[in-house]
């Protein structure tokens, strides 16, 4: 058994590969042109397993419960077959990071207009699930911010810096099966540094962390009773609450509440028709009163999270 091994010196000495399909194994695998047989347990793996059988560099993925000695000896004989070690021997993997490398040498690549790929970005930042603890949370980060700032301040030191300085510790050679007799050693105790001692470092950083936290704390306050009341339609179960936007930046921001505003003041206003319509297609009489008490309830609450 080996302890950690880089798959790039390992899959070079081997005839196939067995692993759990993760992204970077599978891809070290392809890369050094070896058969593949994946074994997947979580998320992704499932996905790299067919991928692989589906491009023909192995076959398909056995779950990891399903796991067996004779579905793997199966799977060795089928990933050893002449056509799937013809298949790896097209994929010429390192000639195509050599020519993308003197590409790059030669300034055939223009990096100024390379972006990065986002085929699908997700928003995992939703805020709050109601606007009562949003505000909360964002009070009592301010109060935590103040109170730190306010203990950053008490330790600061306002003396004067000079030399470190001894103190005499008694020490006892008993315990070391020796006499009783004591001796005394000195022990070096440096003072504060100049920043801390003259500076009162301290006192500069606890008041910024204070004012801060004061001047953010009606902008986090705010959106933070926006993204609860955005968010607080899904508690019971609206399915007409829309993705928040992701912000990046000021015009994003901006970008971002004047849709929020536009579009919250439509869903409040049109859930008391449309909350009756979706719940009666789906539960009849009782769905259509469902429906209208969520477009009742829902009103203020989105129109507040437009504003």
């Amino acid at each position: 058994m080996l302890g950690d091994c880089p798959h790039d010196w390992l899959f070079e000495r081997v005839s196939c590969v067995i692993h759990h399909g993760g992204a970077g194994t599978t891809a070290a695998g392809i890369a050094a042109g070896k058969p593949t047989i994946v074994v997947p347990f979580f998320g992704d793996q499932p996905f790299w397993g067919e991928m692989i059988a589906q491009a023909g560099a192995g076959p398909h993925p056995i779950p990891f419960r399903h796991l067996g000695a004779y579905n793997l000896a199966a799977a060795i004989k089928s990933a050893l077959a002449p056509e799937v070690s013809k298949k790896h021997k097209r994929w010429d993997v390192g000639s195509a990071k050599s020519k993308d490398t003197w590409q790059a040498k030669r300034g055939s690549i223009n990096f100024s207009k390379l972006q990065p790929m986002r085929t699908c970005e997700m928003n995992l930042d939703h805020g709050p699930w109601e606007p009562v603890s949003g505000g909360g949370l964002a009070i009592a980060d301010l109060f935590y911010d103040v109170f730190k700032g306010i203990g950053e301040m008490g330790s600061g030191f306002t003396g004067s810096p000079g030399r470190p300085y001894t103190r005499p510790a008694p020490r006892s050679t008993e315990a070391c099966g020796g006499t009783a007799e004591s001796s005394t050693s000195y022990t070096q105790v440096p003072l504060p540094s100049v920043k801390d001692a003259v500076l009162g470092f301290g006192p500069i950083k606890g008041t910024g962390r204070m004012t801060k936290a004061i001047v953010r704390a009606p902008m986090a306050f705010t959106v933070a009773l926006a993204q609860g009341s955005h968010n607080a339609p899904r508690l019971w179960r609206d399915t007409t609450v829309r993705p928040t936007d992701k912000i990046t930046g000021l015009g994003s921001g901006l970008k971002a509440a004047g849709k929020g505003f536009v579009l919250g003041t439509y869903d409040g206003i049109s859930g008391l028709v449309m909350q009756p319509v979706i719940g009666g297609r789906e539960d009849g009489v009782l769905g259509a009163a469902k429906g209208f008490a969520k477009g009742i309830i829902g009103l203020p609450v989105k129109l507040l999270a437009g504003k």
